[in-house]
C-alpha cells in the first residue's frame, strides 16, 4: 500500500499525523527531562529532543498508515460477495461488529 497513491485529503492526514506526532514527541521530552528554557538549546542539539521527535512522527505515522489499511481491507472485503456473507455469519457489518 503506497502512501503516494492515496488521495490527497489521505496524503495530508499523513503528513498532519506525522507533523502532530513529532510535535507531541518533542512535548513530551522536553516534559520528562526536566529540560527549563535556558537549558533548551542544549537539550536539542545534544539529540534529545530530535530522537523523541522521530518517535513521535513515526508512532504519528503509524496510525494514519494502519487507519488506512484496515479501512482498505474492510472495504476490499465487504465488497467481495463471498467474504460479505463470511463475514455476515461472523457478525461483522461495514461498521464494525453488530
Amino acid at each position: 500500500m503506497n502512501p503516494l497513491t492515496w488521495r490527497r485529503e489521505h496524503q495530508v492526514a499523513l503528513l498532519l499525523g506525522t507533523l502532530l506526532g513529532a510535535a507531541a514527541g518533542f512535548l513530551i521530552g522536553f516534559t520528562h527531562n526536566d529540560v527549563h528554557l535556558t537549558t533548551l538549546h542544549q537539550w536539542v542539539a545534544g539529540g534529545g529532543g530530535v530522537r523523541r521527535a522521530i518517535f513521535g512522527a513515526l508512532f504519528g505515522a503509524g496510525v494514519i498508515y494502519v487507519q488506512r489499511l484496515m479501512h482498505t481491507w474492510r472495504t476490499k472485503h465487504i465488497s467481495d460477495p463471498s467474504s460479505r456473507q463470511h463475514l455476515q455469519k461472523q457478525g461483522v457489518s461495514r461498521h464494525g461488529r453488530w
